[in-house]
């Protein structure tokens, strides 16, 4: 599982798993609303959900991510990178060594990415289970990122 090829393709699936946030919120913030006022009865003819809010902060979301896209893109591909030796084409993002070289910085950065998953996670009912898929697709990648660049048991000690 630790082939160059394998840690190639993971790198770049974490590369589509953040062009896919910005949609993901969008789209999961107002799924949410929608399931839970659905469930909701109207109040002496008012909706108890209507809200004259502006997605700001949805909108802002696409800004980020391109805005970031490069700096996640360097540690999407430094998480998953081999050995130099090991490397081919396709290895430019990843950082002059191989993901386990940084340790623990790599992993601890993998592990706050696991907590922002969970977080966005937490937000969303099992009925929407499209969503809840896609935040454990983050935290299944963010795992085999810690685990893939985890050191050698002899470089540790």
């Amino acid at each position: 599982m630790r082939s160059v090829a394998a840690r190639l393709s993971l790198a770049l699936a974490g590369m589509a798993l953040w062009f896919a946030y910005p949609f993901v919120f969008w789209n999961g913030g107002i799924a949410v609303h929608q399931y839970r006022c659905s469930r909701e009865p109207w109040v002496n003819g008012r909706d108890p959900c209507f809200s004259d809010y502006i997605p700001v902060l949805e909108l802002a979301a696409f800004v980020l991510t391109l805005l970031l896209a490069y700096p996640f893109a360097r540690f999407a591909f430094s998480l998953f990178a081999p050995p130099p030796s090991e490397r081919g084409r396709g290895w430019w993002l990843a950082a002059s060594s191989a993901g386990s070289e940084y340790y623990p910085g790599l992993q601890l950065a993998a592990a706050l990415g696991i907590g922002w998953a969970l977080l966005h996670a937490k937000n969303y009912p099992v009925a929407l289970y499209p969503y809840l898929t896609y935040w454990g697709a983050w935290v299944a990648w963010l795992c085999l990122g810690i685990w893939m660049s985890w050191p050698a048991k002899e470089a540790v000690e």
